[in-house]
């Protein structure tokens, strides 16, 4: 399976929901709270961060990603934020298990064509 897609794919949709509800909560319940704020612009950081990695095949850069939303998943669950714990999750798992192929150089930008594939009879994505 492509995990540089699917890592392309989640934080790709973790930006714009972060990016709604942040806006959703300012204009609708007017709320400006520093800590929804913060984290918001946290998990937007980490996401950008998770995008350049899986561009770049940067395996530092993943691994910040990946720490970061094992840090946020933590947290979530010291909060007990069920909606968060599996969001956190669904983030975690393309991004180690990209982490782990370019760690083994099975992921490379040498070896992509040959890695790239989703199952058999999915059209391929647009080249990024």
């Amino acid at each position: 399976m492509d995990t540089r897609k699917g890592v392309l794919a989640v934080d790709t949709i973790n930006i714009f929901g972060i990016l709604f509800s942040l806006l959703l909560n300012s204009v609708i319940y007017h709320e400006r709270s520093f800590g929804g704020v913060l984290a918001g612009l946290l998990g937007t950081l980490l996401s950008v961060i998770g995008v350049f990695g899986a561009l770049k095949f940067d395996i530092r850069a993943s691994g910040i990603a990946t720490l970061g939303f094992s840090f946020c998943l933590l947290m979530d669950m010291i909060g007990l934020h069920l909606i968060g714990v599996i969001i956190d999750i669904i983030l975690i798992y393309p991004h180690a298990y990209f982490s782990y192929e370019v760690y083994r150089g099975v992921m490379t930008k040498e070896t992509y064509k040959k890695e790239e594939y989703l199952m058999e009879g999915i059209p391929k994505f647009p080249d990024v």
